[in-house]
């Protein structure tokens, strides 16, 4: 449904240490999708976090939570070829 870019911030994963651009969003998600039943229909807020690191030009880290669930993604290793 939209997001904001917070501005930047120094983010450490297994991967390493990156100065990131840090963007929160926001979203629906279908309470079918979320395994409700078809009498219940609507929509779930989600919220997430992604830090995006313009030098490998790509989400070093993202955090994402909505009703039932809750992710995280940490980048381990990457190359530049």
């Amino acid at each position: 449904d939209g997001g904001r870019v917070i501005g930047p911030e120094r983010v450490s994963v297994a991967a390493g240490n990156f100065d990131t651009l840090r963007v929160e969003l926001s979203g629906r998600v279908s309470n079918m999708a979320l395994g409700g039943s078809a009498v219940v229909r609507g929509y779930a807020i989600f919220k997430q976090t992604v830090w995006y690191a313009p030098q490998v030009k790509r989400v070093v880290k993202s955090f994402a939570e909505g009703p039932g669930f809750a992710t995280l993604y940490e980048l381990e290793s990457y190359s530049l070829r």
